[in-house]
């Protein structure tokens, strides 16, 4: 069994290159390429592989540039992370640049469960509680520039 502190710390790096735009190489050191595996409902369809995970974090982080990850609650026991988080992003805003700020921002609430070995993420189910942004936008103020 890992040590509880290793755990959190490989979640937590996880979460930081996903923030990040989620690189490739920078993924790899972060995941088991090989064995990864991620059901983020609503936004993958169904289970993916890490290269599923990879396209579905261009999309997201592509268009939201200022991702923000907040725990509520964060429990780890042996190789496993069960978290309540909060992502916000300033949606991006119609027009020719489809990644210019609108303005609008959305915060979804929703739990992940993850599983780590040997330093590195191998599972992820993300579950959203409140409907992604294309189906209930909840309006809070943009962050200060």
């Amino acid at each position: 069994m890992q040590d509880i502190s290793e755990t959190e710390a490989a979640y937590r790096r996880y979460h930081d290159v996903i923030r990040g735009g989620a690189p490739r190489e920078e993924f790899a050191g972060v995941v088991d390429m090989d064995t990864y595996r991620e059901e983020c409902v609503g936004f993958t369809p169904g289970w993916v592989d890490a290269e599923g995970a990879l396209q579905s974090f261009a999309r997201v982080t592509g268009a939201l540039r200022d991702l923000q990850v907040d725990f509520d609650e964060l429990n780890v026991v042996g190789d496993r992370v069960f978290a309540r988080l909060r992502v916000s992003a300033t949606l991006p805003g119609p027009g020719p640049d489809p990644t210019a700020p609108s303005g609008r921002r959305v915060t979804l609430q929703g739990a992940d469960f993850v599983s780590v070995r040997n330093g590195r993420v191998v599972e992820r189910w993300w579950i959203v509680a409140t409907a992604p942004p294309r189906l209930q936008p909840v309006d809070t103020p943009a962050p200060p520039a």
